[in-house]
């Protein structure tokens, strides 16, 4: 399986983050299905990559418990984050979002994306990103419209004809998509540190919202 951190290596700066900001978990309207409560680590479910994380007490109420990584980027272009299935028989035609609460104490950042391990008829890729985040020393909620995810490209080598292959991505799910996607992933490098020699991200409530 291919490093589920690499996408984010060409995330592009100018998206939206498409960042909202409120000062507590207030009461709303809107429906939401648990991803991740952030309370805990649950090793068989939350993957973990080359970062150290503990699920810690908060001094903000509104966030009682989060989930902290500390990122040191041993390992020469790799990537660290965290990373969870979608529960099993998702139908994510019933959701219009994803979100979730960040916070960090050095404005690391980090990328979203999600993918899932079927093949397209076409070939086309089954992984797309979302945009670039950054974490602030205030806890802030990130929303992003499952419609802002983009496919990535495929490339390959063709060695006989000495080019390229593409497959060109830039479009959002279709219905064969939507069906596949299994994964959400949060990748941060080297270069997403921040203003520390280590990068530091904290994590509270991944949700999907409902239309």
């Amino acid at each position: 399986m291919s490093n589920p951190f690499s996408l984010t290596r060409t995330l592009p700066l100018t998206l939206p983050c498409l960042l909202a900001a409120t000062h507590c978990f207030a009461a709303d309207a809107v429906k939401v299905k648990v991803l991740e409560s952030c309370d805990k680590i649950d090793p068989k479910t939350l993957r973990i990559n080359d970062a150290k994380a503990k699920s810690v007490p908060t001094q903000d109420p509104d966030h009682r418990k989060a989930i902290e990584l500390v990122m040191d980027y041993a390992k020469p272009g790799g990537w660290c984050g965290l990373g969870k299935d979608f529960p099993t028989n998702l139908n994510l035609k019933k959701y219009s979002a994803i979100r979730f609460w960040v916070r960090s104490d050095c404005g690391t950042s980090f990328g979203f994306d999600v993918r899932g391990d079927y093949k397209r008829r076409d070939g086309r890729n089954t992984q797309f990103y979302s945009g670039t985040y950054t974490g602030t020393e205030t806890w802030t909620q990130v929303t992003i419209p499952l419609n802002k995810f983009i496919r990535h490209e495929v490339r390959t080598w063709d060695k006989d004809k000495k080019e390229w292959n593409v497959l060109k991505g830039g479009d959002s799910f279709d219905d064969e998509d939507l069906a596949g996607i299994s994964t959400w992933w949060i990748g941060s490098g080297i270069n997403n540190r921040g203003t520390s020699t280590k990068g530091h991200l904290m994590f509270d409530a991944f949700e999907l919202v409902e239309k």
